[in-house]
C-alpha cells in the first residue's frame, strides 16, 4: 500500500528569515530614531538645491507617502520566503545598507524646512499627523527611498512572485519618490542618498560575503 505525500506545513516565515528580520527591524529602529537621541542639538545641514523650491506641496501624495509601507511588508514578506540564499543576500544587502545610512545621520544630519499646512481636508489632516510624528531632520538619505529601491531590487529573480507584483512595485517606487518631494518631506538629493546606500550595501554584502553570518546550513534542511 502506497502511503500518502505528506503536505508541508504552511509557514508565516521560513525558519532561516526570522532572524535576518528581526536584526533589520531593530537596525531600522536605532539608525531612524536611536540617532535622534544624541544628534540632537548638533548643527544640521540644509542641502536643499534650487529645484526643491520649485517643488509644489500636494497633500493628496500622503496616500503614497504612507500606503508603500504595506507594499514594503508584502515585499519584504516574499523575498523572505524566495529562498533561503536569496532571503540572506537580501537583508544581508538591507542591514548594511541601512548602516551606510546610520552613518549620514551621525556624520552629516541634515534639515529642512516645511511649510505650514492650510485645510482641514482628509489629506491634509492625514500629512498634519505626519508632520506632527516625523521631525524634519535625518532627512539624508531618504528611507522611504531607500526600503522602496530595496524592496524592488530584492524582487528582481524571485521566480514564486508574479510578475505583476514585481512590475507594480517598480512602478510604485518612482511614485514614492514623488511621495516624498510633494509631501515636502524630503529633498531632492534624499532620493538619490537612499538609492546609494541601498546599492552599497549590496555591493559590500556580496562582496564580503556577509550574508552567509546568518548561517551555511543546506536551504532543504532549513526549510523543512
Amino acid at each position: 500500500m502506497e502511503s500518502k505525500p505528506v503536505r508541508k506545513r504552511f509557514q508565516l516565515l521560513p525558519a532561516y528569515s526570522w532572524l535576518p528580520l528581526i536584526l533589520c527591524l531593530v537596525i531600522n529602529v536605532l539608525s531612524f530614531q536611536g540617532t535622534r537621541l544624541f544628534t540632537r542639538g548638533w548643527y544640521h545641514y540644509d542641502i536643499s538645491l534650487p529645484i526643491d523650491k520649485l517643488i509644489p506641496l500636494r497633500a493628496e501624495w500622503v496616500l503614497i507617502y504612507v500606503g508603500c509601507y504595506f507594499s514594503w511588508a508584502a515585499s519584504y514578506w516574499l523575498i523572505a520566503r524566495e529562498d533561503m540564499e536569496r532571503s540572506h543576500r537580501f537583508f544581508s544587502a538591507e542591514i548594511v545598507g541601512k548602516l551606510f545610512c546610520t552613518a549620514f545621520f551621525i556624520f552629516m544630519p541634515t534639515i529642512m524646512v516645511r511649510p505650514e499646512l492650510q485645510g482641514d481636508d482628509l489629506c491634509t489632516s492625514l500629512l498634519r499627523i505626519v508632520y506632527a510624528s516625523d521631525t524634519p531632520d535625518n532627512l539624508f538619505p531618504s528611507l522611504h527611498c531607500f526600503a522602496s529601491w530595496m524592496s524592488w531590487r530584492g524582487l528582481v529573480g524571485c521566480k514564486k512572485v508574479p510578475s505583476w507584483y514585481r512590475v507594480f512595485c517598480f512602478v510604485l517606487m518612482f511614485l514614492v519618490f514623488a511621495s516624498v518631494l510633494f509631501t515636502r518631506q524630503h529633498l531632492v538629493l534624499d532620493i538619490f542618498g537612499g538609492i546609494a546606500c541601498a546599492e552599497l550595501g549590496y555591493l559590500v554584502s556580496n562582496a564580503t560575503g556577509a550574508w552567509r553570518l546568518f548561517g551555511r546550513k543546506k536551504q532543504a534542511a532549513a526549510e523543512a
